[in-house]
């Protein structure tokens, strides 16, 4: 009888299997498990005398600010005329790394040299631009202007000859002398009163834009500054190197070479000359966005006070005098309510006749 392969390999005994290295993570699978245990990733140990990793990145960084450093950057700020303005040690150091970072000798460098500072400019004359346009203090005028002429209607003239009204009387009189058209008017200057608090508080909303338009002046502020600074202390640290150079008389290449760092200095200041302009500028604005503030903060104020306690006042005393009887002291009220209205009115006119900062 013939055997195939298959019945004489399945007579044979199976192979063991190859023993793992002691110490290996298989080895030690394979003897927890015959001792019923659970293993554990076992992190593998470092050398004692290992050096710790290195950063990826150390950031170059002035800790200390020297006498000398110190000393630089104070006769470039009197050179400059930027007295005005106090360096705190982190700017002192941003003026010295940005110093050692500026390169004369690339004229695409010196040409953008200050120019992102310039496009941040822009964007805060654009956004200046679209606060100023906001019809949130005129139309607020507006009803305050309404609101005037509806004051001017009540004729207090005829309310001090008559409190009781009559109906020949209110029909030849001018303006409001009785109770029903008080009533009427009031409410009139009630929706008006309620629609001027709406825009009084969509103005209120939109004052979060000066506070950001401020801090991101005086951002750009301090930058141009910090730039001018460092740019002059380079540009004299030049000057004063070409100074000391001596280039030969019969060497062509030096003295083109001398000619052309000359070039790059003088275009170089010219640039610090803008940068110059644009800081005066930016001090300009910011100027410009604390008055136009301080105009908004005003009629906010004045708005709220008006509406809330000023026209209530008049009101609740025109109301008592159409209460009063024959009896009580007619003369002192119509003078209070005189009083109270004629300052209603000058509030109101006052107010109305402010103009925006253009």
């Amino acid at each position: 009888m013939v055997k195939t392969f298959h019945e004489l390999n399945s007579g044979k005994p199976d192979p063991e299997p190859a023993a793992p290295a002691p110490g290996s993570s298989l080895f030690a699978s394979l003897e927890a498990r015959k001792l019923g245990q659970t293993t554990t990733a076992v992190p593998p140990v470092q050398p004692e005398n290992a050096a710790p990793p290195k950063p990826v990145f150390r950031p170059a960084v002035h800790a200390e600010v020297t006498a000398e450093q110190r000393a630089g950057v104070e006769a470039a700020v009197r050179e400059l005329n930027l007295d005005d303005f106090i360096f705190a040690d982190a700017e002192i150091s941003r003026i010295l790394l940005l110093q050692d970072s500026i390169r004369l000798d690339d004229p695409t460098y010196v040409g953008e040299f200050g120019g992102d500072l310039s496009l941040f400019s822009d964007n805060i004359l654009n956004r200046l631009a679209e606060i100023s346009q906001s019809q949130y203090p005129a139309q607020i005028r507006h009803y305050l202007g309404a609101i005037l002429q509806l004051t001017r209607k009540v004729n207090l003239d005829a309310l001090r000859e008559n409190t009781g009204g009559g109906f020949l009387r209110s029909l030849f009189t001018r303006g409001v002398s009785d109770r029903e058209g008080f009533r009427q008017l009031e409410h009139e200057i009630t929706a008006i009163a309620a629609s001027c608090l709406e825009r009084l508080a969509l103005l209120k909303k939109a004052q979060q834009a000066f506070v950001d338009l401020l801090e991101k002046n005086e951002l750009q502020f301090r930058a141009i500054t910090t730039q001018m600074v460092a740019g002059q202390l380079c540009a004299a640290r030049e000057r004063r190197q070409l100074e000391q150079e001596n280039p030969v008389e019969g060497d062509f290449f030096a003295r083109q070479q001398h000619q052309d760092r000359l070039d790059a200095l003088a275009r170089f200041e010219r640039r610090l000359h803008n940068l110059s302009l644009l800081r005066h500028t930016v001090l300009l604005r910011m100027s410009q966005l604390r008055l136009e503030q301080k105009n908004t903060h005003s009629l906010i104020d004045q708005t709220h006070e008006t509406i809330t306690l000023v026209i209530p006042a008049w009101r609740q005393q025109v109301m008592a005098l159409f209460s009063a009887s024959a009896g009580d002291s007619q003369a002192e009220l119509y003078s209070r309510l005189e009083s109270t209205q004629l300052a209603l009115q000058e509030r109101l006119q006052a107010i109305n006749a402010d103009k925006d900062i253009p």
